[in-house]
């Protein structure tokens, strides 16, 4: 498969989609509550993991960051972003690191 690059689509657009990277207990738990959607019936297992990983998900050290979107204030959508850097080795890379701690 191939895409000729020099005609780039358009960029996709959501009025009124506002996607946020999660940093409180709430807007983990808003994750979970999508990702446990995806179920049939939904999933009252992934809502338990994240409530029990919270800690965890969302320190500095976690290499995954969790996005909610929302439709006002209701989230619609998710993704989870993995990094090959915890924040704390990517912020020593930003400044100059030529490695990151541990």
């Amino acid at each position: 498969m191939w895409k000729d690059l020099s005609d780039v689509p358009p960029e996709p657009h959501a009025d009124g989609l506002d996607i946020r990277v999660v940093a409180t207990p709430a807007q983990l738990a808003d994750y979970a509550a999508i990702l446990a959607a995806d179920r049939d019936p939904p999933s009252a297992t992934v809502r338990r993991f994240f409530a029990g990983a919270t800690g965890w998900a969302l320190s500095a050290n976690c290499r995954a960051h969790y996005l909610v979107g929302h439709m006002g204030d209701r989230p619609v959508c998710s993704a989870e972003v993995l990094n090959r850097y915890s924040s704390i080795q990517s912020a020593a890379l930003t400044q100059g690191s030529k490695s990151p701690p541990g």
